[in-house]
């Protein structure tokens, strides 16, 4: 069994590259929206990534790393069995596809079409414990 400290410096070297890339899909799918709708302010970008459909692709990587915030909080003693769902998770919710579910074709074009997304998925792929 490793050790809970361990454990945690898998999750907490995952986790940075992971917000880096949830900031990036952002940041790209607001320049998508304001194409069509126009700018918005920070506050409309917070409420449209938690309410519009156009975001909500993004909600189950947010929940995610909520659920690593979780696993590095001070109560919680992270196992090997938490790692292994988180980087599963990780791996399954990261696959991009241009023939796949919604969510893999969603991650494919921003992978494809935003320079910024691609680097930070390869960040999050190279943070990966082998």
């Amino acid at each position: 069994m490793a050790d809970p400290s361990a454990i945690r410096n898998r999750l907490a070297t995952l986790r940075l590259p992971l917000l880096d890339l949830h900031r990036a899909l952002l940041e790209s799918e607001r320049r998508l929206y304001e194409l069509a709708h126009g700018r918005v302010t920070p506050h409309a970008l917070l409420s449209l990534a938690l309410k519009h459909e156009q975001f909500e692709w993004l909600l189950p990587l947010s929940g995610l790393i909520v659920r690593i915030d979780e696993l590095l909080g001070d109560d919680a003693v992270p196992d090997e069995g938490d790692l292994g769902e988180i980087v599963a998770e990780v791996k399954a919710r990261l696959t991009p596809s241009e023939t796949g579910s919604f969510t893999e074709q969603r991650y494919h074009r921003a992978i494809q079409g935003d320079p910024g997304v691609l680097l930070a998925h390869r960040a999050v792929m190279q943070a990966l414990p082998r």
